[in-house]
């Protein structure tokens, strides 16, 4: 069972995260922030919220580059799998196919990197 209102406070707290990553220039933990408030309001049932805080979190992972980086990889990884399971509860499935397919083909090019970097 959820504690409702601390749920809610973490969004409260994510959102001061949030302005201060944004305010500082910091791209990942600006995206972090977004793809944890998504996933806040995905436990209080608040599921247009929360997809829309996972597509930017998204959209801030791709425009900032952070994809180049392993750790930064990985996050972003994480957000296509939080919005595709998100996009099938809702019944999308044809954006979930296409989010899923992102997310294979970020995995893939991350196996790729880590075996360059290994020989």
């Amino acid at each position: 069972m959820w504690d409702w209102d601390a749920l809610r406070e973490a969004i409260q707290t994510l959102d001061r995260a949030l302005s201060l990553a944004n305010s500082s220039g910091l791209k990942k933990e600006e995206a972090d922030c977004q793809k944890a408030k998504g996933s806040a309001l995905v436990q209080l049932g608040k599921y247009g919220e929360a997809l829309e805080w996972y597509r930017q979190a998204r959209q801030t992972y791709d425009l900032a580059g952070l994809n180049a980086e392993p750790e930064f990889k990985q996050q972003l990884i994480e957000a296509l799998g939080d919005l595709g399971n998100l996009e099938v509860r809702l019944g999308d499935t044809a954006s979930a196919e296409k989010i899923f397919d992102a997310r294979s083909k970020s995995l893939r090019q991350s196996n790729i990197r880590e075996e360059l970097r290994s020989t």
